[in-house]
């Protein structure tokens, strides 16, 4: 609420929390921000926060109601794990392909398939927490 209220120099009439979404990586708080700037207007804020409270991300989510398709990874999620996966081998890999990906509103979690790591033969499978907007939480080898 505090990194919300420093967005509009202290001019918000009210905060409230809407909803909130535990994750071991950060947590998610939408937050409505009523009577910005001294007006009548309304905002509603994603938050991602630590579980010590450092704020991660901080967006403003557009008013108009969400299609269906935002309940899909993005292609910016996907491919920020690609390439953080693709720097722990120096970009010394063949192939990534995401096997499988589910989407979280906190963070949404990707598998990929390493293939060719290091220019050899060896394939490694990676689980990747990111943001819907492409920031990497986490990212951790599954094995072969």
């Amino acid at each position: 609420m505090t990194a919300i209220n420093t967005q509009y120099a202290g001019k918000v009439r009210n905060l409230k929390v809407v909803r909130s979404e535990f994750s071991q990586a950060n947590s998610e708080v939408m937050v409505k921000a009523i009577g910005v700037r001294g007006t009548s207007e309304n905002e509603t804020w994603r938050c991602l926060v630590s579980n010590s409270g450092k704020v991660e991300d901080l967006s403003v989510v557009p008013s108009a109601p969400r299609s269906s398709s935002s309940s899909s990874v993005s292609e910016a999620a996907k491919s920020a794990c690609m390439t953080a996966i693709n720097t722990q081998y120096a970009g010394q890999v063949r192939n990534l392909k995401v096997v499988r990906s589910e989407f979280a509103q906190a963070n949404s979690e990707v598998i990929i398939n390493a293939i060719g790591v290091r220019g050899g033969s060896t394939n490694e499978k990676w689980r990747c927490l990111v943001s819907n907007s492409g920031k990497v939480q986490d990212l951790s080898v599954l094995g072969n």
